[in-house]
């Protein structure tokens, strides 16, 4: 009998509806909404902690303007690279800007990856602007404010430029300048001024002779290098060099030097002679012997016929007259030639000796004499020229500190991959909801089904009847 009882229950329990279904849930609501609850926000936090920060990125737009970009070069004439951006260099130098960036691992940082630069063309346009974009995964800067960091970034890259700028040289080199004969002097301060020149004309013509730069305008500095070493000064420089003879002498000249150059000197003059006694002979209708034989000795070949002259010169720079058909000009050179030479000899030696007398000591008296001209005339020139250098060197770097600037095509990061919180935490909601409240269903439904099971004992059916019959005595 009990077991037909219990097969009743079992097929009236198989029929529930959905109001049942509903009315099991309900009992059991806030278990299953806290438990839901606690699901969604558990998944959340992983997503935040530990999934999204893997896949998830930070960016920044900009662009970049600095002087001369039009050309696509560094201040020291190196080819533009974006991806200097985040070389190692700057991207150091923006981590020491801010304490908060002292957890950053650069070494892990670059190994993978973990920041990263594109350029992309603003449009089709040969001259069109770049704009770039600098990209941090956000699992390589846990803690750090990638915003700040980017912008710091940006800000070490701009002064990349003037660094640049400042690793510029235009002065002369000083061992260079030095070494050089004071002839050759001459000719390394005339192209020094004219390379200065020329840089502030390219500056002026890029922005105008009125732009101020360290306080004063682009024009004024321009003025300060072209009276440097004016006409003045150096058409003076350049007479006594040759009337004195200390055109191939320097600042290390010695005694020996000197005597040496005599030797040469006297050597050219009687050459010299020889020259102007062979053409003066060809003029009155002569052979020129001593001409022919003197061009000879100097390595030249010469026909006075015709005037026919090959230039050389050997190591001790003897000059050779340019080539000539007119016999008249060839003896008025050699005679001025002649004049000069003189003059150089006789001003190469000390005032009461001549040069057969002069010992090796005198010698050394007419080279310190040299030296200390180079000192007060080329040398001076030297630093005056290299100062208006610097100044330059400085304008430059002012000029690229001042007009290289970032611009921000927004202020604020954009964030790239990962999932959004939200739907995470809905979507997990209603699953976790759903399953929650099957639990909950099967677990009511497990329960009744014990109390019907109960109820129908031949126990309980005594102790229900005994309790009906109780009832009905009290009545």
């Amino acid at each position: 009998m009990n077991e037909i009882k219990r097969e009743e229950v079992a097929t009236e329990e198989e029929g529930i509806s959905l109001r049942d279904v509903f009315k099991s849930i309900g009992k059991k609501i806030w278990f299953v909404l806290i438990g839901a609850l606690v699901v969604a926000l558990a998944a959340v936090l992983v997503f935040m902690f530990a999934i999204n920060p893997v896949q998830k990125s930070s960016s920044m737009n900009f662009e970049i303007d600095y002087p001369m970009s039009e050309d696509g070069k560094y201040p020291d004439g190196s080819t533009f690279n974006y991806r200097d951006i985040i070389s190692r260099g700057v991207v150091e130098d923006a981590k020491a800007k801010d304490e908060s960036f002292a957890s950053l691992d650069l070494d892990k940082i670059f190994k993978k990856e973990g920041i990263s630069v594109s350029a992309t063309k603003q449009s089709d346009d040969k001259n069109a602007k770049y704009t770039y974009t600098v990209t941090l995964k956000q699992s390589y800067f846990k803690g750090v404010n990638a915003e700040a960091f980017i912008k710091a970034l940006t800000e070490s890259f701009t002064s990349f430029f003037e660094a640049k700028a400042n690793s510029l040289s235009y002065s002369i080199d000083g061992t260079t300048f030095e070494n050089a004969s004071f002839k050759d002097q001459l000719r390394i301060l005339d192209e020094q001024k004219a390379i200065l020149t020329a840089q502030y004309d390219i500056w002026i013509k890029e922005y105008n002779a009125g732009h101020v730069v360290l306080g004063k305008s682009l024009g004024s500095h321009r003025t300060d290098v072209v009276t440097t070493f004016a006409d003045d000064v150096r058409t003076p420089i350049s007479t006594q060099l040759s009337t004195r003879g200390y055109e191939y002498f320097n600042c290390k000249t010695t005694g020996e030097d000197v005597k040496n150059r005599v030797v040469d000197l006297q050597e050219e003059r009687i050459l010299n002679e020889a020259i102007i006694v062979g053409l003066k002979e060809a003029m009155n209708g002569g052979t020129g012997s001593e001409m022919k034989e003197s061009f000879s000795a100097r390595g030249s070949l010469f026909a006075a016929g015709d005037g026919n002259e090959t230039d050389s010169s050997d190591k001790n720079n003897i000059i050779i007259m340019p080539n000539e058909s007119d016999l008249s000009s060839k003896l008025a050179y050699y005679s001025e030639r002649q004049a000069i030479l003189s003059q150089q000899i006789n001003n190469l030696k000390v005032n009461d000796k001549t040069h057969e007398t002069m010992t090796l000591e005198d010698y050394e008296t007419i080279a310190a004499k040299i030296r200390d001209y180079g000192a007060e005339t080329l040398s001076k020139q030297y630093r005056e020229i290299n100062s208006r250098s610097d100044t330059l060197k400085s304008v430059v770097a002012a000029i690229y500190k001042g007009n290289t600037v970032v611009i921000f095509n927004s202020q604020r990061l954009t964030d790239n991959g990962g999932t959004s919180l939200a739907i995470v935490g809905v979507a997990v909601f209603v699953v976790a909801f759903a399953v929650f409240a099957v639990i909950a269903y099967f677990v009511g439904k497990n329960g009744k089904k014990k109390i019907d099971i109960a109820e129908n004992t031949p126990e309980m059916k005594d102790r229900t009847e005994e309790n009906k019959a109780n009832a009905e005595e009290k009545e």
